[in-house]
């Protein structure tokens, strides 16, 4: 089972320097809708993991140290990677 975080925890963790990856899985036209700026934050569409898998990763998430919180904009999505 891989742990799940709250939106308030997350938005705590942001706050600091703490170093970890935000992985954001939404599609490119739901970006907008509710706007992450984080210099944390990496984008990977799942549709473009559901094509080429982990060769969709940003460089900084294929590290097996990295700390990765995976959103998407329900949450249903996210499940499903890290599934």
């Amino acid at each position: 089972m891989i742990p799940e975080i709250t939106t308030t925890d997350l938005a705590e963790k942001m706050k600091t320097d703490e170093h970890f990856i935000l992985l954001d899985v939404r599609e490119p036209h739901e970006l907008e809708y509710a706007k992450v700026t984080d210099r944390r934050l990496e984008v990977a569409p799942m549709s473009r993991l559901a094509e080429v898998g982990t060769d969709a990763l940003p460089e900084s998430a294929k590290s097996q140290d990295a700390m990765i919180y995976v959103m998407c904009h329900h949450g249903n999505r996210s499940g499903q990677v890290t599934a």
